[in-house]
């Protein structure tokens, strides 16, 4: 298993107040030969019963030095749980976390840009100190 981000904590916060509950933490994903964990997975209830679920990674991007490395980490770690997700022929989306300072930072990359838009990389951007979400990319 993968060790903990450093924003972690904050990031489940901001999710907590915008109705998500953790269901797992980590989240297992297997496939035919190895088993892999996402941080965690997400589950909206309404009346009890699971209206919606999402399995999230989170990265802090916490050295602004260091954005890159840590976006090709972040997309590849992304497309793998995404594929692992599908080789099982499951429906639930993957997102991955990240705060909204390092989003502007990537925004500023058009390569950055292309790369999430041309790979659907499903979003959602934090406010680490505020913990709240600033907003959801499908």
């Amino acid at each position: 298993m993968s060790a903990i981000d450093a924003c972690e904590p904050q990031v489940l916060r901001a999710l907590q107040k915008d109705k998500w509950a953790v269901a797992s933490k980590p989240f297992a994903i297997r496939t035919t030969t190895r088993t892999v964990y996402a941080d965690c997975l997400l589950e909206r209830k309404n009346n009890g019963k699971s209206e919606q679920a999402i399995i999230l990674e989170v990265k802090c991007f916490s050295n602004p030095q260091a954005d890159l490395v840590e976006f090709y980490s972040a997309v590849g770690q992304y497309q793998y749980y995404r594929a692992a997700v599908a080789a099982n022929q499951s429906a639930t989306p993957v997102y991955l976390a990240i705060p909204h300072s390092a989003y502007l930072r990537l925004m500023k990359d058009n390569a950055a840009n292309i790369a999430i838009s041309q790979n659907s990389i499903q979003l959602v951007t934090i406010d680490i100190v505020k913990e709240e979400v600033i907003e959801w990319f499908h």
